[in-house]
């Protein structure tokens, strides 16, 4: 049970009424989810309103509603509260109920068109492979430390995100690798976290059915890096066309990697110069490597003199990395014929599939076999799937 005026500490509140200092036994933003002393939140979605369904949760046992839309009526042995704006609201009130669970380890949170997946998974296998308790939330799986459960969606609604983050700080998780979808930065899911560092990837047209341009896209990914403390990094790649404008306004330390040869500083160049090693195929996935390996160094401390062998230590694991399923996952069999399964569902993500497999035939057909993808045939065959 938590008391209502703590939830409330950080919550701007426009009116309220009833008893603030009651005990809440749970908070839910679900009408069917409902019990005895529950603080329910009127969230106001794309689909529906919760603001219809306040009269039936207050049947059910809901003892504080809090809401954004001014209500008909009012029942005296509830306590109602007004706020501006439900979704950041439920954010901050879901940080205060789990004891706020994500200022209690590291999370870093990887945004971008492609790559969030593969990113968020491989920096979780890094640090477990290091040695340190990590969690994971993504788009197919969330993990804590090495017990995995089903993702319904790739960021999870502030309650069910806290509630996770919780889990792993009880767990004994350090760090936490989040993808950060552009629908949760504008629905304010992740109101009320605290984030070490954040990563951006690439940016191409996807999600315009919900963002309707490809600004409001764009610019729905660079809130999240606007958000960031000045205590944490904001880590980009400097070749993507979006890649300074996701940082222009950060608080956050900026730092960059990219496929190009970049100014560094003198007593860090031996971090961005040496080759890194990777059993990831395709120039997309040296991205991915770049951006991983700079993350983890960016969550060692630079100014201790150990900042060198921890950089070691990353590039070795690095090459030892398996790729992730599902995402240029490939199998051979006893004929010779190579099958590979992407995840790829954008234009861009597509064409960097197909590109990388023409170049690996191509080197197989005139005698330059890939040593990743042995005896790959020069024929290619392409079924695309579509939602």
């Amino acid at each position: 049970m938590k008391n209502l005026s703590e939830l409330l500490s950080n919550i701007n509140v426009i009116d309220s009424r009833g008893d603030l200092n009651c005990s809440i036994s749970n908070i839910t933003l679900n009408s069917k989810k409902i019990q005895k002393d529950s603080l329910f939140v009127a969230l106001v979605g794309s689909v529906t309103d919760g603001h219809l369904f306040i009269d039936s949760v207050i049947n059910e046992g809901a003892t504080v509603i809090v809401y954004e839309h001014d209500l008909p009526s009012f029942q005296e042995h509830v306590t109602y509260i007004k706020v501006p704006d439900t979704h950041e609201a439920v954010g901050k009130i879901a940080d205060a109920f789990y004891d706020h669970p994500s200022s209690k380890l590291k999370l870093v949170g990887v945004t971008g068109t492609n790559g969030k997946t593969t990113t968020a998974t491989l920096l979780h296998k890094l640090f477990r492979n290091l040695g340190y308790k990590a969690g994971m939330i993504g788009t197919v799986v969330n993990m804590i430390n090495d017990e995995s459960f089903e993702a319904e969606r790739t960021t999870p609604d502030s309650i069910m995100l806290n509630k996770l983050l919780a889990d792993m700080v009880k767990a004994g998780c350090e760090y936490c690798f989040m993808e950060v979808s552009s629908h949760a930065v504008s629905e304010k899911r992740i109101a009320g976290l605290v984030f070490a560092g954040g990563v951006f990837t690439n940016l191409t047209l996807d999600h315009l059915d919900y963002h309707k341009t490809f600004e409001n896209y764009r610019d729905a990914k660079k809130a999240f890096f606007d958000s960031l403390p000045d205590s944490g990094f904001a880590l980009s790649n400097k070749d993507d066309p979006n890649g300074e404008y996701m940082l222009k306004d950060t608080k956050a330390k900026k730092l960059y990697y990219s496929l190009q040869p970049l100014q560094v500083l003198p007593d860090r160049q031996d971090l961005y110069t040496e080759r890194l090693q990777t059993k990831l195929i395709g120039e997309f996935n040296a991205y991915n490597a770049l951006a991983i390996y700079e993350a983890a160094v960016a969550l060692g401390d630079p100014t201790s003199p150990d900042v060198l062998r921890w950089a070691g230590r990353i590039k070795e694991e690095i090459k030892n990395l398996e790729p992730v399923e599902g995402r240029f996952q490939y199998f051979k069999n006893d004929k010779g014929i190579t099958g590979i399964v992407d995840y790829a569902h954008t234009p861009d993500a597509l064409e960097n599939v197909l590109k990388t497999i023409k170049d690996l035939a191509v080197h197989t057909r005139y005698g330059h076999e890939d040593q990743s993808i042995p005896g790959m045939d020069s024929k290619i065959i392409t079924v695309v799937g579509c939602g």
